[in-house]
Parts: C-alpha cells; structure tokens; sequence
C-alpha cells in the first residue's frame, strides 16, 4: 500500500498536468481510492476471463466448421457420375463424366481401366488427349 504522502504527491502531479481544478483528495480518502481501484482491477480481470471464454467457444466454432467444409468438400473429392462409354448419356457442352472402361494412354482396346471426361463439340472427350473417348 502507498504512503498517504506518496498518494498526494501523484495526485498533485496529475493535477498539475491534466488542469484539475477539483481538491486533491485527502489522505484519508487513499484506502477508499485503492479499494476503489482494486475493484477496478477486479472487475477488469473477470471481463478479460470472460472474453477469453468466448474466444474459445468461438475458435471450437470455426474448428467445427473447418471440419465439415473439409469433409464435404476436401476430403471426399469431386464424385462423378460413372458410365460405361457406350452408356454416356446425351451430354451438354462442359458436362463432366467417368467412363468406366475408357482407355488411358497406352491401353488397348477392350482392356481400359477408365478416365474422367468431358463432353465438347457433340463428342465425349478424355482429358489427356482431347480425343473422343474409347474403350
């Protein structure tokens, strides 16, 4: 605890420099002053507590949410629609497949072990080699 005249002795040098014009407190209004203060602390404290465990409860948030946007989108990979080559559908301009049995580069005819897709210019086409697909 401060000394009644180190207490005046601050409160006089405030004074001085922020232009108060009210009395300086007595020295007997010091202990009201630290409880007054503590309480200050106190109540600072308990609020940076409570902050804290609303930050928490918000990260355990985002960390809920990262989880099931990765595995909705990042973990399972894009799925598509699987069909043997003869049975592509009818397709649109874009449109994306897998046929089942299309050759990759290097593979024979009737031994394809399957390639993703696109569909362009009236034809389904491997990725690899922009050529129509075959099986």
């Amino acid at each position: 605890m401060s000394s009644p005249s180190q207490v005046n002795a601050i409160l006089n040098r405030l004074t001085a420099l922020d232009g108060i014009t009210s009395p300086v407190p007595s020295a007997a209004a010091v202990p009201t002053i630290e409880a007054d203060l503590n309480g200050i602390h106190t109540t600072i404290a308990q609020v940076t507590l409570t902050v804290q465990a609303q930050l928490n409860q918000v990260t355990q948030q985002v960390a809920t949410l990262q989880a099931t946007v990765n595995e909705l989108l990042g973990n399972a990979g894009i799925q598509l629609p699987a069909y043997t080559t003869a049975l592509l559908p009818p397709g649109v301009p874009g449109q994306m497949a897998y046929a089942t049995d299309g050759l990759k580069v290097g593979e024979t005819i009737g031994h394809g072990t399957g390639v993703p897709v696109y569909y362009s210019n009236g034809v389904w086409r491997v990725y690899s080699t922009d050529a129509a697909v075959q099986s």
